[in-house]
């Protein structure tokens, strides 16, 4: 209920695995004290509000399996305190390279399109990249290749193309690499098969 505004103490708020359905009010603006909320698994329906972008105190934000639509509102990169996110649809903004704290980013089983943007590099912190089922096209940017903390890849079911990049494997520890179900082509970079820490690599 749009009341919600009122509990302006709320740190936590999870609401996950429910029958809730709706919008998300925007008064949702006033928890401004928010770290966490995780609203998955529900019926929610309409756009993501704006106002989200002001709980700038928020470190985890999960919205998947509603039915939500639209693309992200350009205030989520306001959430620079950000370290676990997951969204809906529509491209990745640039911008999304401001959120350096974030350590997974999961924008699977959504309706995600566009390229891959080359910026996500900037996200030094991150560990686990989940990008599967989606509309992707385009390349896998070869700056993905610096993300020297990532441990799961998995960009499967999508539509990129062209050549896995040669450096995937040699800087960073990655455990999980799943890359089937694109049209990519060429070798197999030789930083994973060198790899004395992957567990799981499908291609």
């Amino acid at each position: 209920p749009p009341g919600i505004g009122n509990l302006t103490k709320l740190r936590y708020l999870t609401l996950a695995g429910n029958l809730l359905s709706g919008f998300i009010p925007t008064s949702i603006r006033l928890l401004s004290q928010l770290e966490w909320l995780y609203l998955g698994y529900n019926e929610l329906n309409g756009i993501i509000p704006y106002e989200i972008g002001e709980l700038t105190r928020l470190n985890h934000l999960d919205l998947v399996h509603n039915n939500l639509s639209g693309p992200f509102p350009p205030s989520i990169t306001n959430l620079t305190r950000l370290r676990n996110l997951n969204m809906i649809e529509g491209p990745i903004p640039p911008s999304v390279s401001n959120l350096t704290q974030l350590l997974s980013l999961d924008l699977s089983n959504n309706k995600m399109v566009g390229t891959i943007p080359g910026g996500i590099s900037n996200l030094k912190n991150l560990q686990i990249l989940n990008l599967f089922s989606n509309g992707f096209n385009g390349e896998i940017p070869n700056s993905i290749v610096n993300l020297n903390n990532l441990q799961v890849l998995a960009l499967w079911k999508n539509s990129l193309s062209g050549e896995v990049p040669a450096g995937l494997g040699v800087n960073s520890p990655l455990m999980e690499v799943d890359l089937s179900s694109n049209q990519l082509k060429g070798p197999i970079p030789q930083g994973l098969c060198a790899s004395k820490v992957l567990k799981k690599l499908i291609l």
